[in-house]
């Protein structure tokens, strides 16, 4: 039922267009914090501090042969204005994507469950409102685990190589081999627990939006639904699959445009432009499908499902 889900999430998404509009905005939002918070501090900083632009690179370089602690009391001032503007632009960011994230779930989520359903400003800023918060909760509490399963797995890197090294011969064959054997478990360990907490991440976020519970409840929901329905890894990994490579294709193309003299100059602006677009609406497509699979998978009592998964 995968090809199933993804064409309602197609369907969804030309319902909820407006959606893409608002991605779109996002994005324009995020570069103009990025050069208020960002780019305009460093300028007055560099202004107000006389660092001569034409000369910046020689400059950098005799940053980087200095005494660090004549660096850091010469700069001192420029790194806490970039430092500062960069925990500002992270903060202002994060909201505006989380909260218009929470939006396009919530729109989504009800358009899914409701084939009357209309997209509208107004449920849209409410959706948002409603599942901001409980967002928020949510993926700090992701960051934690996912934050505490690094540092476990460092650590058993850490007691294993010491392990190793106390009971073998350094130089022996022996020894080689069960250190690289030992160090490419752990990193394959390590790339499995980092997808799983990823895609768990993903399903609790939508089992959070469309069963309209608190954190704790869509972490549980999402566990169950995970367990009984193995595939929603495989559909994930399908699905960022395909952007992806759409995205190599369509970058591809535009790297083509760019080696046609004068004339892939004027091209290649407008299509990063559509290209924008057109990534922007493969993410909301992908969304979409997600959800649609969620709630057919775990027979949503608002969602007429005529099938099973």
């Amino acid at each position: 039922m995968f090809l199933e889900c993804i064409k309602e999430g197609f369907k969804l998404t030309h319902r909820n267009w407006q959606v893409i509009l608002l991605k779109i905005i996002v994005t324009i939002i995020s570069i103009a914090a990025l050069f208020i918070f960002v780019g305009i501090p460093i300028a007055v900083a560099i202004i107000f501090m006389s660092i001569d632009i034409a000369s910046l690179k020689d400059t950098l370089l005799n940053i980087m042969s200095s005494d660090p602690l004549e660096i850091l009391s010469k700069y001192l001032g420029l790194a806490v204005i970039v430092f500062t503007g960069l925990i500002l632009y992270i903060t202002v960011v994060s909201v505006v994507v989380l909260y218009v994230f929470g939006g396009m779930l919530g729109v989504l989520r009800n358009a899914s469950l409701d084939s009357k359903y209309r997209f509208s400003f107004s449920s849209f800023f409410a959706e948002a409102k409603k599942l901001f918060f409980p967002l928020v909760w949510l993926f700090s509490v992701a960051l934690f685990v996912i934050t505490a399963v690094i540092i476990i797995f460092g650590i058993l890197t850490g007691v294993g190589f010491f392990t190793v090294h106390a009971l073998s011969t350094p130089d022996s064959t022996l020894s080689v081999f069960v250190v690289s054997f030992f160090t490419m478990l752990v990193i394959f360990l390590s790339l499995v627990a980092g997808l799983f907490s990823v895609i768990f991440t993903v399903y609790a976020s939508i089992a959070l939006a469309v069963e309209r519970k608190g954190v704790s409840d869509s972490f549980k929901k999402t566990w169950n639904f995970v367990m009984n329905k193995p595939g929603a890894f495989l559909f994930y990994i399908l699905l960022v699959i395909c952007v992806v490579a759409l995205n190599i294709v369509l970058w591809l193309l535009g790297a083509s445009f760019r080696l046609i003299p004068m004339i892939g100059l004027i091209v290649s602006i407008p299509y990063q432009i559509i290209l924008h677009v057109f990534q922007s609406y493969l993410a909301v497509v992908m969304w979409s499908s997600l959800i649609v699979y969620f709630i057919k998978g775990t027979k949503h009592t608002e969602y007429k499902a005529t099938y099973d998964i």
